[in-house]
């Protein structure tokens, strides 16, 4: 059996992007770590809610592949947040830790709080030290107890330009041996 040469570069091409690629649908709470002074619940129709517990204190959860495993900056660096609407009157912000091996190298805010529920978007490259070869996503509630937000999906994918350049390094496959006639 053949392969075409164009069929295995599309394979390898989409086995590295996707192989990279984190997109929480929120079906379940397997990307989050344990929740600080916050609760995280699902919610029928896809949600997931986030929820302050304690007034006063850093009411934080992180979020990284199945919630212990860090992302890497050059290989899921385009991060995406759908946000739905408030629980009471919350408001909710994101930073992403920063690692240089297994040593904390910097946490850098991407989203002050907010009550928006408009789809926002980074590329943590964008916000990384130098020296940063992993990070994960802090996600926080302000206000009182009872006050947070819900949201239906978090992505974090190669940049289009990733994709592109994977597929690029492919290219050699597609030459084919042309022998003389």
């Amino acid at each position: 059996m053949k392969i075409s040469s164009r069929v295995l570069l599309f394979s390898l091409t989409l086995a590295s992007a996707s192989n990279a690629a984190v997109i929480d649908v929120l079906d379940d709470l397997s990307n989050f770590g344990t929740p600080h002074f916050s609760s995280l619940n699902l919610l029928p129709g896809g949600e997931m809610s986030f929820v302050s517990e304690a007034p006063s204190e850093d009411r934080v959860v992180s979020w990284m592949r199945d919630g212990s495993v860090r992302l890497g900056p050059d290989t899921e660096s385009l991060v995406t947040v759908v946000p739905t609407g408030q629980v009471n009157a919350g408001e909710w912000g994101l930073w992403a830790v920063y690692f240089d091996g297994n040593v904390f190298d910097d946490e850098v805010n991407l989203l002050g709080f907010t009550s928006s529920t408009t789809t926002v978007s980074f590329d943590v490259k964008d916000f990384a030290p130098a020296s940063a070869d992993s990070y994960f996503l802090h996600f926080r509630v302000k206000e009182a107890a009872g006050d947070g937000f819900t949201f239906t999906e978090i992505r974090a994918v190669p940049e289009p330009g990733t994709a592109f350049l994977a597929g690029l390094a492919l290219f050699p496959l597609l030459r084919r041996n042309r022998r003389p006639a």
